[in-house]
């Protein structure tokens, strides 16, 4: 099946969003996939791991990548060869504010055909494919283990889970 990514987003509170397109029949169909079910580590992780990207594509301190947090890609496929361009989405704690830095970084694509349009690291690449990867496999079925706490009732019954994922 040939199929590519153009939208991943989590929140631990909300659960993950995914937008991608499937070649039928020469189109690209969209396909938008939405769910409570947490994602296994590797998935937070690879997010995460755009963090000193997000810093680097908007031109800050490499030390600001520390308090970082990825919240979302997207992706657009250009040209016959279906370049791929990407824009991350993050925000930042900040010291004296009530809400955080929202950062959007600025769209770049993965190669060009000269020397003078800006791309996207090497590292970077990397870090999208990885997150590829656990993306497909979220949408493929590979979640986080479940892990249910129950806890005892006045009867000594089992009572309702204690702890149940996301409040979607």
């Amino acid at each position: 099946m040939n199929r590519r990514l153009t939208k991943v987003k989590y929140k631990p509170d909300k659960g993950v969003h995914v937008e991608y397109e499937v070649l039928h029949n020469e189109n690209w169909q969209t396909h938008t996939m939405r769910s409570c079910d947490a994602p296994e580590p590797e998935f937070v992780k690879a997010l995460q791991a755009l963090a000193p990207d997000v810093a680097d594509l908007c031109e800050l301190c490499p030390d600001c990548a520390t308090g970082i947090v990825v919240q979302g890609v997207s992706l657009s496929y250009t040209g016959e060869e279906s370049i791929m361009g990407a824009t991350i989405t993050a925000l930042r704690n900040l010291d004296f504010a009530n809400s955080p830095l929202v950062l959007n970084t600025p769209h770049k694509p993965e190669s060009a055909d000269d020397d003078k349009t800006p791309v996207l690291s090497p590292a970077c690449c990397n870090h999208i494919d990885l997150l590829e990867m656990a993306v497909w496999g979220y949408v493929d079925g590979n979640r986080a283990q479940m892990v249910f706490a129950f806890g005892m009732g006045q009867d000594g019954e089992v009572a309702v889970p204690l702890e149940t994922g996301a409040p979607c």
